[in-house]
C-alpha cells in the first residue's frame, strides 16, 4: 500500500499538469489526439490498489477468529 501512497502522490501533480495544458500527441501521427487522460491511469491505478487494501483491512479485522484454519 506504501508504494501505491508514493505513485499517487508523484502522478497526480503531472497529470494535473498535462490536463491544465490540454496534452496532446506531438509527431506520432497527423490526428494528435489528447493523451492527457493518459497520465491520469496511474493514480487511478493507485487509488484502486489502496481501496483494495483497506477494504481487505477491514474484512481481516471484522473476520471471527474461529474463520481461521490452523
Amino acid at each position: 500500500m506504501f508504494v501505491a501512497l508514493v505513485l499517487i502522490y508523484i502522478s497526480v501533480p503531472n497529470a494535473y499538469r498535462s490536463t491544465l495544458m490540454g496534452e496532446r500527441s506531438i509527431l506520432q501521427t497527423p490526428f494528435n489526439p489528447y493523451v492527457w487522460w493518459f497520465r491520469w491511469i496511474i493514480p487511478l491505478s493507485g487509488v484502486f490498489i489502496v481501496w483494495q487494501n483497506i477494504v481487505n483491512i477491514i474484512a481481516h479485522i471484522r473476520s471471527k477468529p474461529e474463520d481461521y484454519q490452523a
